[in-house]
């Protein structure tokens, strides 16, 4: 009812009224009428103690032609017996007598009460579910309240659960996911949910012993097997239940030790053993016979032992040895080291192999990298040919979207997916292929903003907002507002009823235009475009309409963080959330960089080119330090941001600047201040040199550096006065003490002692005599007697020293008259 109330049944009116319909009635006495509603929501006709209306001049349509008895509203004298006699009516013919009225009606509200009567609810069933039907006994007309709450169904296959809402069928968004991955799930309104193929996702065929399953013709196909091979040839070896790699011990059959030093090796309970040692005996008594764990029997040429008039009696020299007859001397084989001529260490996995000190040293080992993370690549001896071994650790499959990839099988499987949901119904998430980051891009899909006071939500810029629900009842006593929580709210305005000054009629609400009209408050729209305040702190702008307060825009929380989850609350405004998802810090040289504490942190270097035999770092100006060309794999990234040129092709790599797309990433793109370059990773040699002349040095990919002991010379041979010390050779990968070797002195008194650093001791012969030159601990021989003797005798008789005729002196001491003194010379 959208007027005042309604006077009582039977209750007095004036002489001439308006009827519902506009039809007017003209009499001239007062008679007893029941009241009638006005459809309109206008003046009440049985309302006689009230007129809408204080004169005909504030009548929108003028002065009533009809009304003869002048202004009805301000006649207070008594009936005019000329004019207000009481006049019977003819009752039956009144609606067709009586001109129309002038005045249109306003079109009735959604929720008027139905025209037509009625006697009982069942009456006034509209067939909508949505509302609350029923009879007013007291006028006989059809109510059509709004409900909420109550089944109902909204014509539309894309929703589910519909449920009445302020009297609108409104309906949750249909999720159509048919659990499977190999599709692509939309719904269409008039048929509801259906997927077609969609062959570019990946998914898991549940097969653990198949990689890089793919989807086709809406199935999922297992990708490649898993290869499972530990490499050891005394084992079986297959991918199990579970997708981990089994070996089981093989039934005997051939294998190889790798030792050239054994033979006739075999399986036994999945190891290679049983065998025996190589025999290596030459049957020359001239060599020494052994064998080397990585040459295999070796004979090493005793030095003087075999006899010989010619270089030919010494036959062919061992391996790094030149063999020469001393024909003019001790008649023997002599050998020496012929050091820096190629030779063939037995090992098929050196080359450019060399002779060091008598023997031969293995070369560099051959390049066996095979660009596979997932293996161990190296050399085997027995076959000379590359191993590559399945080893666990962590790897890259090359989709940005996935973490934790690890190997498997030596094959690098892929982690779990990258978990891209920011929990609003407003955003599509996914991964970027390219970046490897998530991707919120917004949509416009059916939502519940969880507010009463709207309907029809719907997103927009990644916010779920209604239009607002219309609280207006019709009824002019009441304060139509909307509590977000609970809904339509009709407050009484206790001055409804009666005023007297359109003071007393203020409503609050700055939607109405309230004025004191007849002695009753009307409120009205008029204040259209005003603004307002809806409650909804999601909204802003808010304006007025038709004496309603109407949302306006919904309030943009997108603080373009996307380390923060942006949602709005409708009592407080915009949320804020730090979030922990995956983001960009802009710098290429890190990766697995998560949000924390509302910003971008930076994750782990990764400049690793799987090269042991190179250092590697993160250049922040651009720049790395000059290499030498001919150093293992040294330099910089080809791509900023990626391995060197000799890091993994795929593995890990990452294509493009390295540098993530996104809101995350902070300014500058991660470069260092003042650099106009971009980050690179560079890979400089990594030095093996340990110092040590008694260790040979290299560098394996895998292992890194290698330090194999050597025989080399690493002292020479000195003189420190009369003592000589030898050259010494590495032991061990060690230069050992060296110990005096030799005191140079014959203890003769008729020799010259020398030392020299490369040929040691020497002794020259001082005697002159022609016919005894031999030197003798008592001096020069003596040959006739009477000739000179050395300083330990004074006379020579039958051709020996004496002194005083008998023995000569001992060394060290002198005969002087008679006696052995000690000294040098007689006193």
């Amino acid at each position: 009812m959208t007027g005042r109330r309604a006077a009582p049944f039977g209750a007095a009116v004036p002489a001439l009224a308006v009827l519902a319909g506009g039809v007017v009635l003209a009499a001239c006495s007062t008679i007893p009428v029941p009241a009638l509603p006005d459809p309109a929501g206008g003046v009440d006709v049985a309302d006689a103690a009230s007129p809408d209306l204080p004169s005909e001049a504030t009548d929108p349509a003028g002065p009533d032609p009809w009304d003869t008895a002048g202004d009805l509203g301000e006649d207070p004298g008594p009936p005019d017996a000329a004019t207000d006699s009481p006049l019977p009516d003819v009752a039956p013919d009144l609606p067709l007598d009586l001109p129309p009225d002038p005045v249109p009606d306003t079109p009735p509200e959604a929720d008027a009460p139905d025209a037509g009567g009625c006697t009982g609810d069942p009456d006034c069933d509209d067939d909508d579910p949505c509302t609350n039907d029923r009879c007013d006994g007291g006028t006989g007309l059809c109510r059509h309240e709004k409900r909420s709450g109550a089944a109902c169904d909204d014509k539309n296959a894309c929703t589910v659960d519909d449920e009445c809402f302020a009297g609108s069928c409104v309906g949750k968004p249909n999720p159509c996911d048919d659990q499977n991955p190999c599709t692509k799930d939309i719904c269409v309104q008039s048929i509801g949910c259906t997927a077609f193929d969609d062959d570019t996702a990946s998914c898991d065929d549940l097969d653990p012993c198949t990689v890089n399953d793919r989807c086709h013709g809406g199935k999922c196909v297992g990708g490649a097997a898993v290869i499972c091979n530990d490499g050891n040839p005394c084992t079986v070896d297959a991918c199990g239940p579970n997708g981990e790699c089994t070996s089981v011990p093989s039934a005997g059959g051939w294998c190889s030790d790798s030792d050239p030093c054994t033979e006739g090796e075999a399986c036994e309970a999945g190891g290679c053993r049983g065998g025996t040692p190589v025999a290596c005996d030459d049957g020359d008594s001239c060599t020494v016979d052994g064998c080397d764990p990585t040459q295999g029997c070796v004979h090493d040429l005793m030095i003087g032992c075999k006899p010989c008039l010619t270089d030919q009696d010494c036959g062919l020299p061992p391996a790094c040895m030149a063999v020469a007859c001393d024909s003019a001397g001790t008649q023997t084989c002599l050998a020496a080291p012929t050091d820096g001529v190629p030779c063939e260490d037995g090992n098929p996995c050196t080359v450019g192999d060399s002779c060091v000190g008598g023997s031969c040293v293995g070369g560099l080992a051959p390049d066996c990298e095979d660009g596979n993370p997932c293996t161990a690549d190296s050399c085997a001896i027995a076959s000379g040919g590359c191993e590559h071994v399945s080893q666990e650790g962590p790897c890259e499959d090359g989709d940005r979207c996935t973490n934790g990839d690890a190997c498997k099988g030596g094959a690098c499987v892929p982690g779990a997916a990258v978990v891209c949901d920011d929990g609003n119904v407003c955003t599509n998430d996914g991964c970027d292929q390219v970046t490897g980051l998530c991707a919120f891009s917004d949509n416009n899909a059916l939502c519940d903003d969880g507010q009463k006071c709207t309907q029809g939500d719907v997103c927009a810029n990644r916010s779920c907002a209604g239009k607002p629900v219309s609280c207006n009842d019709g009824d002019a006593c009441t304060k139509d507002s909307c509590d977000p929580g609970a809904g339509c709210v009709h407050a009484v305005i206790p001055s409804c009823m009666s005023c007297l000054e359109h003071w007393e009629c203020d409503d609050g609400d700055p939607c109405t235009a309230d004025a004191c009209a007849g002695g009753q408050c009307r409120f009205s729209g008029g204040n259209d475009g005003q603004g307002c305040d809806d409650g909804n702190a999601c909204t802003v702008d808010d304006w007025c309409d038709a004496g309603e307060c109407l949302g306006g825009y919904p309030r943009d929380c997108n603080d373009q963080n996307p380390c923060t989850d942006d949602s709005c609350d409708v009592a407080v405004g915009c949320r804020n959330v730090n979030n922990t998802f995956p983001c960009s810090d802009g710098n290429p040289c890190t990766w697995g960089d998560r949000c924390g504490s509302g910003y971008c942190k930076p994750g782990n270097v990764n400049c690793d080119d799987g090269n042991a035999c190179t250092d590697d770092f993160c250049s922040y100006d651009g720049t790395c330090p000059a290499v030498d060309p001919t150093s293992a794999r040294g330099g910089a990234s080809a791509v900023p941001g990626t391995p060197a040129a000799g890091a993994r092709a795929g593995a890990g790599a990452r294509a493009g600047g390295g540098a993530r797309a996104g809101g995350g990433a902070r300014a500058g793109g991660g470069a260092r201040a003042g650099g106009a370059s971009t980050p690179v990773c560079c890979h400089a040699p990594r030095s093996c040199d340990d110092g040590n002349p008694c260790t040979d040095d290299s560098c394996d990919r895998i292992v890194g550096c290698r330090h194999a002991p050597n025989s080399a010379p690493c002292q020479a041979g000195r003189c420190d006065g009369m003592t000589w010390y030898k050259p010494t050779y590495c032991e061990q990968g060690a230069c050992p003490a060296t110990q005096p070797s030799q005191v140079c002195n014959d203890n003769l008194s008729c020799t010259m002692d020398t030392c020299g650093p490369t040929a040691g001791c020497g002794y020259v012969n001082k005697c002159t005599d022609p016919k005894n030159p031999n030197c003798t601990p008592q001096g020069c021989a003596c040959g006739l007697s009477g000739s000179k003797c050395g300083i330990g005798a004074d006379e020579c008789v039958d051709g020996t020293c004496t002194c005083a005729g008998g023995p000569a002196c001992p060394s060290l001491k002198t005969c002087c008259d008679g006696f052995c003194l000690p000294g040098g010379m007689c006193p």
